[in-house]
């Protein structure tokens, strides 16, 4: 039986959807919230969940090169993950955009 597998494209090219998503998580975790789509919103909160991770498992490394940012990255290292590997942030719906009727969500850090 056929599985998708992957993430959803979000009707971009690879390179233009990754920079959103990596722009999208460096606001949330600059200013603890952002609003967005819902698909939008379910890409960046596992992209987050996978990042946030990394530091709970002590691989800097790898979140250093995906952040680019000291400040943020001291940010992080000063956040209470309490050993957790998912759920640093919640999706709460939103009322739907007026012009095209899409689904927001408003994505805060726990």
């Amino acid at each position: 039986m056929y599985k998708k597998k992957g993430v959803s494209k979000l009707g971009k090219p690879a390179g233009e959807r990754n920079a959103m998503i990596r722009s999208q998580v460096k606001d949330l975790l600059m200013n603890g919230y952002i609003r967005t789509t819902k698909a939008r919103g379910k890409a960046v909160v596992r992209k987050l969940d996978s990042l946030l991770a990394f530091v709970t498992d002590k691989k800097m490394k790898e979140v250093s090169e995906y952040i680019g940012d000291e400040r943020l990255e001291s940010k992080i290292v000063k956040m209470d993950l309490k050993g957790k590997k998912s759920g640093f942030a919640t999706v709460v719906q939103i009322k739907n955009r007026p012009g095209d009727n899409s689904e927001k969500v408003l994505i805060e850090l726990i």
